[in-house]
């Protein structure tokens, strides 16, 4: 998978501190946070940042789908349109912002998406629906007639109607979110301390046969953009995850992250406390509408 922006929360407790790689007591560079227990990320499933709270989780969103779907195909069927209603599975956060850290994940998808088969099938079950008529489309949209046969289209069609009926979301709240996650990620790659785990990993990665920088110039390599991992891709892989290892890449890359995150949070609490109230909000509503 290439490069990525989002994934996570707060640290899961019960790490240990890695034996290598950069000390968690040591005194920060003027501006940087001080990190807690540095821990061991062997898979993404060990890891949560301080922002994904605020954030709509894969299942939540998969909630507020349906709930959309069943509004947009009642309010067609008013105009006596029929409606397929688009295929929708559970998708694991597909975003990676420290890159490829499980051994199972290089020696199977190198630098691709775990759950690239994932996406490309809920693609092509949506590619084979009927597409919607011109009229429908504009009801759909309410880009089109005002009426249909008497009966008034609302205001952005019923997709709007859908909106409204999940509660209008508060798209400056959500993009301040997604805003400060890249923000955290952006100064995390900055900081003295991942820099340092950097610059070891690119040493074994050299010692292993692989001259990259960094992570990401290995995880964005040109010759990796096939999408289809190549022996070498996950040869390049599996030395990237196994020199991690060994500096403790992903544990010290992971704690400063969180670092930065929680100091975000602090500063931007009344507007992200906001938008996690925005989606529980939402939430209830569709819930009422799938029981319905």
């Amino acid at each position: 998978m290439k490069r990525a922006v989002l994934v996570g929360l707060a640290l899961i407790g019960g790490f240990g501190v890695a034996g290598c790689g950069v000390d968690a007591g040591a005194p920060p560079a003027p501006g940087e946070p001080k990190l807690g227990a540095i821990p061991t990320v062997a898979r993404y499933a060990d890891v949560e940042f301080p922002l994904d709270r605020f954030r709509t989780r894969p299942e939540e969103f998969l909630m507020l789908s349906r709930a959309h779907d069943v509004v947009v195909r009642d309010c067609l069927a008013r105009f006596g349109i029929g409606y397929v209603v688009p295929e929708r599975v559970l998708v694991p956060d597909v975003d990676r912002p420290v890159g490829v850290v499980s051994v199972d994940d290089a020696a199977r998808f190198g630098y691709e998406s775990p759950f690239a088969a994932d996406v490309a099938a809920v693609d092509e079950a949506n590619a084979a629906v009927e597409p919607l008529s011109g009229v429908a489309r504009g009801v759909l949209r309410g880009d089109g007639q005002r009426t249909v046969d008497g009966v008034t289209v609302p205001v952005d069609g019923c997709v709007g109607e859908a909106r409204r009926a999940l509660v209008n979301r508060n798209p400056d709240r959500e993009n301040v979110v997604v805003g400060l996650a890249a923000d955290s990620y952006a100064m995390a790659e900055a900081d003295s301390r991942v820099r340092a785990v950097f610059t070891g990993w690119s040493r074994c990665m050299s010692a292993a046969g692989f001259d990259y920088r960094d992570p990401w110039a290995a995880n964005n390599d040109p010759a990796f953009g096939t999408g289809v991992p190549t022996a070498e891709e996950i040869a390049t892989a599996k030395a990237d995850v196994a020199c991690r290892t060994e500096e403790n890449v992903n544990g010290v890359w992971v704690a400063v992250i969180t670092a930065y995150q929680e100091r975000l949070v602090t500063e931007h609490r009344d507007v992200l406390n906001q938008r996690r109230d925005e989606i529980e909000t939402q939430l209830v509503a569709a819930t009422d509408l799938l029981d319905a």
